[in-house]
């Protein structure tokens, strides 16, 4: 009978611990990024281009758009209009998805300039790389990484 109350005391403790992990967890779900049109660059963690990427645009299936970079890392959806879910994968590397709404919404809170996709070397399956609209943004968080790598 003390052997049966002690093993339920650990077990109610484990699932204590176990709760108070899972209350400090947060998931980051970025919000949809509102655009005039999809275009912009893949660029590595150092500014470096990717040349030949797919990038593909998905609207609730297999993709419905793709296209490669060109030798800046630059693509242009230029006739894109909807929602979709950016998808870049560099093999080897990374991915980055992100949730566009292309054309929809008042003119004044859409991105007019192209988006900055970073992809970073040796990141987990389950981890997406950042997306930035502006340069400035995505120079930022490549400061902060050399910084953090120092």
């Amino acid at each position: 009978m003390r052997l049966r109350v002690e093993s339920t005391v650990l077990v109610l403790i484990a699932m204590a611990l176990l709760l108070a992990v899972a209350g400090r967890a947060q998931i980051r779900v970025e919000k949809p990024l509102h655009l005039s049109h999809v275009h912009g660059y893949v660029l590595s963690e150092t500014g470096k281009p990717f040349v030949g990427v797919q990038v593909a645009l998905a609207s609730g299936g297999p993709p419905s758009q793709a296209m490669k970079t060109d030798a800046n890392g630059y693509f242009d959806f230029s006739n894109a209009k909807g929602e979709y879910l950016l998808h870049v994968k560099v093999p080897e590397f990374g991915i980055a998805d992100r949730q566009v709404v292309v054309g929809a919404g008042l003119r004044a809170l859409r991105h007019q300039g192209p988006i900055f996709v970073m992809i970073k070397p040796g990141i987990c399956m389950d981890c997406t790389s950042p997306v930035f609209t502006s340069r400035k943004q995505f120079d930022r968080a490549i400061r902060l990484l050399k910084t953090s790598h120092d």
